[in-house]
């Protein structure tokens, strides 16, 4: 018997012997050097020691003090843990960057190369005090530099790294850019019109979301010498779809016959040119509902992007807000929109020190916009990011002008709803869509813009 366990017990050990020179896994000799390994990086790690020279403590690597690297921390035996070209120290204590993030901004660019330039190749060779980030992005006064900044522009194009990243140009490549909006075919159509781009990139209605920017016409519409004609067979529904309702109704007028329906005389087609400075020149006395057909009939681009039309309509209430609190913001008089104001945002589409102007918003002209209300029920509940502050005018009995019959019988006070109209800030609730004649001497026109587009539009 005990010679039998003796021969099993060799035919055994020579099986697991063989197992371990089969290479099919790791051998116990393998398993104890680990172990030693491992033990002597434990013991040789001391938490006020810095093993790698990177500027940070061992502890200050090891967060949670185990003597291996994990994730979350920064690695104590590597000085660049994410592969920046910046040590881990420098990211910590001098530029502020993420050291597990190689793109702290994600703005396509890696952190080495917004702090040092797009054409480095050795990075972070010195110490800390060594070198100090690039701050090419000048007006954000010294306070923020470029690796942690999205609108920086590394390769000196005037686009931002941000831009370039939404738009598909490479952000370290000086000779490939995409066009400003005002340089590309719908641009040039659009300021051939006399509309101008407005900038976007702040919140204008205080919902959390970051408003787009828009096509504008620098003036008020005033008469060419070209006639049209317009005929409605269904006036409600064309107050429907060419005006915005905001109150929780649709505007329900008869199914009046065109020939029933006036207009404050001969009709033309629109520009949107200096006519000067006084309102009488400018396009005025019209039936409200009569401006979508006047803008569709007077050879206005639609512009294009990402396969959606954006066709000429009447600005939003909205939109003059947009455009008031950038001319405010300007401090530059009264006409002024900019882009990247110090209180505003930024738009990729656009330079950052774009500028334009719009001319007679306050003053000379009131205008009509695009939203119709029923007026007892809005005058006391207008969006407080209006920032009308109690300039607001209604008649007490809620009623609005109409000097055409839409349904409501003989003309006069006949119509609930009111086309908003602004003069400036200010707010008037008085007009209806019918409202003509009663316009003369108040010289009420409109302009024209598109909706807000894509934040990245085409660039064609």
């Amino acid at each position: 018997m005990k010679l039998l366990v003796k021969k099993l017990s060799i035919v055994t050990m020579t099986a697991i012997l063989s197992m371990s020179l089969s290479g099919c896994g790791s051998s116990e000799s393998d398993r104890f050097d680990d172990m030693n390994a491992q033990s002597s990086l434990e013991n040789d790690f001391k938490a006020s020691e810095d093993n790698d020279g990177d500027g940070l403590t061992n502890g200050q690597e090891d967060t949670n003090g185990n003597k291996k690297f994990d994730d979350g921390e920064t690695d104590f035996n590597n000085k660049d843990t994410d592969g920046d070209g910046l040590w881990d120290g420098n990211e910590v204590t001098k530029y502020l960057t993420d050291p597990l993030n190689p793109d702290s901004d994600d703005d396509s660019i890696d952190d080495g190369r917004e702090v040092y330039s797009c054409n480095e190749t050795e990075f972070d060779t010195q110490k800390v005090s060594n070198h100090n980030a690039m701050n090419n992005h000048t007006t954000d006064k010294g306070d923020k530099i470029d690796a942690l900044d999205p609108y920086n522009d590394s390769d000196g194009d005037k686009r931002s790294n941000l831009g370039e990243k939404l738009k598909g140009t490479p952000a370290c490549d000086k000779s490939d850019f995409y066009p400003w909006v005002y340089e590309t075919k719908n641009g040039i159509r659009m300021q051939d019109k006399g509309a101008i781009y407005i900038p976007g990139g702040f919140d204008v209605d205080k919902d959390g979301q970051l408003e787009t920017g828009f096509w504008f016409t620098k003036y008020p519409a005033s008469a060419t010498s070209s006639q049209i004609d317009a005929e409605y067979g269904d006036l409600s529904q064309e107050i429907n779809d060419n005006f915005l309702s905001l109150t929780n109704s649709r505007a329900n007028y008869d199914n009046t016959d065109s020939d029933d329906i006036g207009h404050a005389g001969n009709l033309y087609k629109a520009q949107f040119v200096d006519q000067g400075n006084e309102g009488k020149n400018y396009m005025n006395a019209i039936y409200a509902f009569d401006i979508p057909t006047i803008l569709a009939q007077s050879d206005l681009p639609v512009c294009q992007h990402a396969g959606k039309d954006y066709p000429p309509m009447i600005p939003t209430n909205k939109q003059y807000t947009h455009v008031l609190k950038l001319q405010e913001a300007s401090n530059d008089g009264d006409k002024s929109v900019k882009n990247y104001t110090l209180e505003y945002g930024y738009d990729i589409n656009v330079e950052e020190d774009y500028q334009r102007d719009v001319y007679h918003l306050l003053g000379i002209i009131k205008e009509f916009t695009k939203e119709i209300v029923l007026a007892e029920e809005f005058k006391d509940n207008l969006p407080t990011f209006w920032e009308s502050d109690g300039r607001v005018t209604s008649r007490l009995d809620g009623l609005t002008r109409s000097d055409t019959d839409i349904g409501f019988g003989a003309p006069g006070f006949k119509d609930n709803y009111a086309v908003i109209v602004r003069d400036g800030w200010a707010v008037d609730l008085t007009y209806g869509i019918g409202s003509g004649d009663s316009t003369i001497g108040q010289e009420i026109g409109f302009r024209m813009s598109t909706n807000y587009l894509p934040a990245v539009t085409d660039s064609n």
